[in-house]
């Protein structure tokens, strides 16, 4: 339902936290976003496809990934060249 609505949310979401996470400013709330977008499109995006991004039609091993890249810039945070340790 509202397939429109929840394709703008994805959209923004992906675009704010992407954003965000290159600049490196509030990067652990940019990294949030991209987890819960990912984790949504590899959930529901790729149901039934199985793992491997091979498969036809594709499967979640891509947006996986990048759920799990993201959660470890999550843990370790932007690092020194970032504008988060330049502001902050």
């Amino acid at each position: 339902p509202m397939a429109g609505v929840q394709a703008r949310i994805a959209m923004l979401s992906e675009i704010t936290g992407g954003t965000l996470l290159a600049l490196g400013l509030f990067a652990r709330p940019g990294c949030l976003l991209l987890i819960g977008t990912m984790i949504v499109a590899g959930r529901i995006g790729h149901r039934g496809a199985g793992y491997l991004i091979t498969n036809d039609p594709p499967g979640a091993e891509y947006t996986i990934n990048l759920a799990v890249i993201c959660f470890a810039l999550l843990l370790t945070g932007p690092g020194a060249y970032s504008l988060d340790a330049w502001i902050f």
